[in-house]
């Protein structure tokens, strides 16, 4: 009789145990779905177009500004996600996903970014080829990109300026 009541015991432990357990596993798997869903999808407070506007500030921030100017507010404009492949000596290869905004502070040059993003995106891949492992490793080899496609932005927009390059995404593998 004792032992049955042992058994018994012994059992409801372990059913508990192991229903904890699942009960584990799937609020785990559930909350790892929920964070693949909102990554994958990006659900962030974003325009349709990749067009976005913030206020811009004034004042004594560090930038050494005290005096407002005539724009009032920065513009950025989201480039399209570019998966690149690298130069490499090793047989599997090297690739760059790389996501970029570009920042202006005249709302009247949107409509030449739109117009010339086939050319701006072809000029980001073609440097961005070139590129070699060697070169991304550090923010001194990202100050380098940045700079180098902010020159060639601006050489296609010319006279307008495109004032900023900004990485949202840079993943080396």
């Amino acid at each position: 009789m004792a032992e049955q009541a042992e058994k018994k015991t012994e059992e409801k432990k372990s059913s508990s145990s192991s229903l904890v357990l699942i009960l584990g596993i799937v609020f785990m798997a559930l909350g790892i779905g929920i964070g693949v869903y909102f990554f994958m999808t990006g659900k962030e407070a974003k325009p349709a177009e990749g067009h976005k506007e913030a206020p811009k500030t004034e004042g004594g921030h560090g930038h050494g500004h005290g005096h407002a100017s005539n724009a009032d507010k920065i513009f950025y404009f989201d480039m399209p996600d570019m998966l690149i492949n690298l130069v490499s000596n090793n047989k599997k290869g090297n690739f760059l996903k790389m996501s970029i905004s570009v920042e202006f502070e005249n709302s009247q040059i949107l409509e030449k970014i739109k117009t010339f993003k086939p050319r701006m995106v072809d000029q980001f891949q073609v440097f961005l080829r070139s590129l070699r492992m060697e070169e991304l490793r550090g923010s001194a080899g990202l100050e380098r990109i940045r700079e180098e496609l902010l020159r060639r932005t601006n050489l296609i927009m010319a006279p307008d300026k495109v004032t900023n390059i900004l990485f949202r995404e840079v993943l080396v593998q």
